[in-house]
């Protein structure tokens, strides 16, 4: 369509997780996990052997990001309130945020989809300040993600058959300032990996690939990277 439309000389359409790969690193070996409302990796290596993942979601074994949080905190805060699971601060936090009068109610709106399951990522930041907070039911599921990223991360060093790379990692998750989530991913990364959490939108990648293509200098490259940060 954009061919069609004659808008640019070539048009490249990729996973944005390679935007993110291309905004972070510019090392011949190098991985990125985005962690925002879901969960994906890609990976690079010297030669050009790429790795990449379909990172559907559950159905094809992922689990991570901000939306599958968030229906775990809904789980385990609903568990907590009737007795079933371990008491946590998540129960409170469910109930003020989404203005409700039992995490049951909460649960009955999302069956039902008169609450949109998405919104349930709303609960990601709620459940890191739980988890800083020292909750242990909330710094489990938190945990959790940190691990599935990691294990993201090794899985593509597996498959590129590196032992060092940069490993960029960004999205929602990785957001504001570092905390609990951000510690328990760096003490989970392979030896031999050198982590970047980026610093400026993602979307800055796909505008230095763009200028790649356009073959522009490194001082353009400087000037959009400083620009988006300050904005």
């Amino acid at each position: 369509m954009v061919d069609d439309h004659g808008w640019v000389r070539k048009a490249v359409v990729d996973n944005d997780t390679f935007a993110l790969l291309r905004a972070g690193t510019a090392r011949a070996d190098a991985v990125a996990v985005i962690c925002g409302s879901g969960i994906n990796c890609v990976g690079r290596r010297a030669d050009g052997r790429v790795a990449r993942y379909p990172a559907l979601g559950w159905e094809t074994g992922d689990w991570g990001g901000a939306e599958m949080l968030g229906r775990e905190a809904l789980f385990v805060a609903a568990r907590a309130e009737d007795g079933r699971g371990e008491p946590t601060a998540l129960v409170d936090a469910v109930l003020a945020h989404f203005g409700a009068e039992s995490v049951e109610a909460v649960g009955i709106e999302v069956h039902y989809r008169r609450l949109p399951q998405s919104r349930l990522g709303e609960l990601a930041p709620l459940v890191a300040e739980a988890a800083d907070a020292g909750d242990p039911v909330a710094d489990a599921l938190l945990t959790r993600v940190a691990n599935e990223v990691a294990l993201f991360v090794r899985r593509a060093f597996g498959d590129l058959e590196v032992n060092a790379a940069d490993v960029v990692l960004g999205g929602g998750m990785f957001q504001g300032e570092p905390g609990r989530f951000h510690e328990r991913v760096l003490e989970r990364l392979p030896a031999g990996a050198q982590p970047v959490v980026l610093d400026a939108p993602p979307v800055l990648g796909a505008l230095l690939a763009a200028l790649d293509l356009a073959e522009a200098d490194e001082a353009a490259k400087a000037r959009v990277r400083e620009e988006l940060r300050a904005r």
